[in-house]
């Protein structure tokens, strides 16, 4: 048996370690070492914004066939997302809207066609394809609301520094005028 000499292994090694250390050692791994307390915080605050959002409202929302509250916003949502599901195309002429004249719709079709692409992915699991379409339509409006929290952190720590920005990130996610 041969021995491999010792200056060659010595530089297969260091050669192992150079490569190791390049894949380790990028702009994004550099913003990730240097921040990932933050972005830990910034997680565990939109997880909470989450859940604050979804675990109080879905009870009453999901009774008695998915009861809609919260002014005239969410009824129109439904009204559209009823049309698009029935008919397959967005309501951009509204009859019920400037009675008797009628006007263009003047929602845009992103958040009622993500609903309803959801509703139809999720349909297997819930059974029908209007029911899993109103619990995406539920969770979407908390989703999005719990995003909210993101852009709030990073305008306050532009203006007050990083702790600040934490803070009103923090606030946001637990307000009950947000949360409703």
């Amino acid at each position: 048996m041969a021995k491999m000499p010792r200056i060659r292994a010595d530089k297969e090694s260091k050669m192992v370690e150079t490569e190791r250390r390049s894949l380790f050692s990028g702009p994004v791994s550099q913003w990730l070492a240097n921040n990932w307390g933050t972005l830990l915080l910034m997680l565990t605050i939109v997880g909470i914004a989450f859940f604050l959002r979804t675990y109080f409202g879905f009870g009453p929302a999901t009774q008695n066939g998915f009861l809609v509250s919260g002014g005239s916003d969410s009824y129109y949502h439904k009204r559209i997302i009823d049309y698009a599901l029935s008919t397959g195309h967005q309501l951009y002429q509204d009859p019920l809207i400037n009675y008797p004249l009628s006007t263009r719709n003047p929602r845009p079709p992103l958040f009622v066609w993500s609903s309803v692409i959801l509703g139809y992915i999720f349909s297997p699991l819930v059974g029908s394809v209007d029911v899993a379409t109103w619990y995406a339509f539920l969770f979407n409006t908390a989703f999005w609301g719990s995003m909210t929290v993101i852009p709030v952190y990073f305008i306050t720590k532009e203006s007050f520094g990083k702790k600040a920005g934490l803070i009103a990130a923090f606030l946001l996610a637990i307000m009950p005028g947000h949360i409703e």
